[in-house]
């Protein structure tokens, strides 16, 4: 019988694999092992706080500074303007104001301003005292305008008038007792000067002591 030689060993058989296009073979890649994850804890949720940009730091933006409060927007006539709006009735003493707007109803008994509007749909009754009035629609009473008073078209005045100037467009209707206000009315009265006392002359004492000797 033969017998194979010492030297010739076997060979293990390698599977032949087929190549790919990329001409290398396809090797398999070990997994790492999965890491268990572990629960975080649980906690009370922070409530969001609303941006807020700082003050500080818009000084540093071109154009912007810290912000001042508008406090012009409260002064001046604007802040002294009574508006009385529509569908708004105005019962009153006494009124004081810079401006006054009339779009609804005002009863008074005596207004003080430096301007009176009143609108085609507004009504004023009692007495005012103004420096300039635009009327364009009703007013009774008594009206002191010690400059300007303007009637458009629509307006109607009733009662005792008095006016430094008066305009009247086409439309506009005033009766009553109607006057120009004279340079001297509404000034108040000087004080009459008072008369001087008469000069009375000092008596001597030598003269006074005599008198009261003789009378002894």
């Amino acid at each position: 019988m033969f017998r194979r030689k010492k030297s010739e060993v076997a060979l293990p058989k390698i599977p032949i694999v087929p190549e790919t296009g990329g001409g290398s073979v396809a090797k398999p890649v070990a997994r790492p092992p999965a890491r268990q994850m572990t629960p975080l804890p649980v906690t009370n949720p922070v409530p969001a706080r609303p941006f807020t940009a700082s003050t500080d730091r818009l000084s540093d933006i071109p154009g912007m500074g810290r912000r001042r409060p508008d406090t012009d927007a409260y002064t001046g006539a604007e802040s002294k303007t009574l508006v009385v709006g529509r569908d708004i009735c105005l019962n009153g003493n006494n009124i004081l104001c810079d401006r006054l707007v009339v779009e609804g109803s005002v009863e008074a008994e005596k207004v003080e301003s430096r301007i009176i509007e009143i609108s085609k749909d507004g009504h004023f009754k009692g007495a005012a005292v103004i420096e300039n009035a635009e009327i364009s629609g009703g007013f009774e009473g008594e009206l002191k305008v010690s400059k300007r008073l303007v009637i458009h078209a629509g307006g109607r005045v009733i009662g005792k008038i008095r006016y430094g100037q008066l305009e009247i467009e086409a439309g506009g209707e005033i009766s009553g007792d109607v006057k120009l206000i004279s340079p001297s009315e509404g000034q108040a009265e000087e004080p009459s000067p008072m008369e001087p006392l008469p000069a009375v002359k000092a008596k001597s004492p030598e003269r006074q002591g005599a008198r009261n000797a003789s009378r002894a």
